[in-house]
């Protein structure tokens, strides 16, 4: 990720004039912040070579973090790692609160005992956003800073569970999004589909990228919809087939419990409209079979 730009005097302007050119300082701090976001601790080394910036460069622009305070420069551990001041850089974004309180407490639960960590993921626009993981209390996390990031809902676990959940006007609308245009290949997405939605979670597309790891998603149904996608991402080598069947097993229970969580915060906030305007609609007695038997997984997917 090089991150130099057009700016060549220091200005933070390219010389043309536009009043639309980022602050280049500015562009580079705040991607030095996502960078330092996906992993633990991050030397200047690797700084160094993923943004191509001169390490001299590189060292003010830390120590300015370090001096704001959202970045501090751990010599035991031999780097820099971000603090909790990043947090209040997205303080007063408004998302999807309600999913999130719920989810919060179950997800650092599931990886406290599990160790793997797990996400949840809404609908936005023709995509699934992951709201909140857990990846960074796990220590085998395969992915990390993984919020914000944005999946399609084709290929990946989290949008073909939210997917397989919808109705088929909607399905369509977002095969065809996906630019599946092909009759059987069409045919085969939809089969798909309905294989995740008799077993009740969907798996990531094998051709996609990293395929050393596979993702597991269920869905979380509130007042007859689907909310969200609650995912975990695993290393193949690392969980059995037997492994993987007990591990869905508690995170359909978990979808259950953070459907629940939902409602308590739905009845103590007293609020009256409860679902957004874009969640399709499902039959709510779909889920409510499923979530009497949470931890039968029935037939595993072709």
């Amino acid at each position: 990720m090089a991150v130099d730009g057009a700016a060549k005097d220091g200005s933070g302007k390219d010389g043309s004039g536009s009043g639309d050119v980022p602050v280049e300082a500015l562009r580079r701090g705040l991607i030095l912040l996502q960078i330092l976001n996906k992993q633990r601790v991050t030397t200047l080394d690797q700084l160094h070579r993923v943004t191509g910036l001169p390490k001299s460069t590189l060292s003010r622009l830390l120590n300015s973090l370090v001096h704001l305070g959202f970045v501090t420069n751990d010599r035991r551990q031999g780097g820099y790692q971000i603090t909790s001041m990043v947090d209040s850089l997205s303080c007063g974004y408004v998302g999807d609160p309600l999913v999130v309180e719920a989810s919060r407490p179950w997800l650092n639960d599931f990886t406290r005992v599990h160790k793997w960590s797990l996400g949840i993921a809404t609908y936005e626009g023709d995509a699934m956003r992951i709201r909140f993981t857990t990846s960074a209390d796990s220590p085998i996390a395969p992915i990390r800073g993984a919020i914000g990031m944005r999946l399609n809902l084709v290929d990946h676990a989290y949008g073909r569970i939210y997917l397989a959940y919808c109705n088929r006007t909607f399905q369509d609308e977002a095969i065809g999004l996906h630019g599946v245009v092909d009759h059987d290949e069409r045919a085969a997405v939809r089969r798909m589909l309905d294989t995740a939605r008799a077993n009740g979670f969907a798996e990531r597309n094998p051709l996609i990228m990293p395929h050393n790891s596979n993702t597991l998603a269920v869905p979380v149904i509130f007042a007859g919809k689907v909310a969200a996608a609650l995912g975990m991402t695993y290393y193949h080598s690392a969980v059995t087939q037997e492994r993987k069947l007990e591990l869905m097993g508690v995170m359909k229970q978990q979808a259950c419990n953070i459907s629940a969580s939902m409602e308590t915060l739905f009845q103590n906030s007293q609020m009256r409209t409860v679902a957004s305007d874009h969640w399709p609609s499902v039959d709510p007695l779909d889920y409510t079979v499923a979530a009497a038997a949470a931890g039968s997984l029935g037939s595993d997917p072709d």
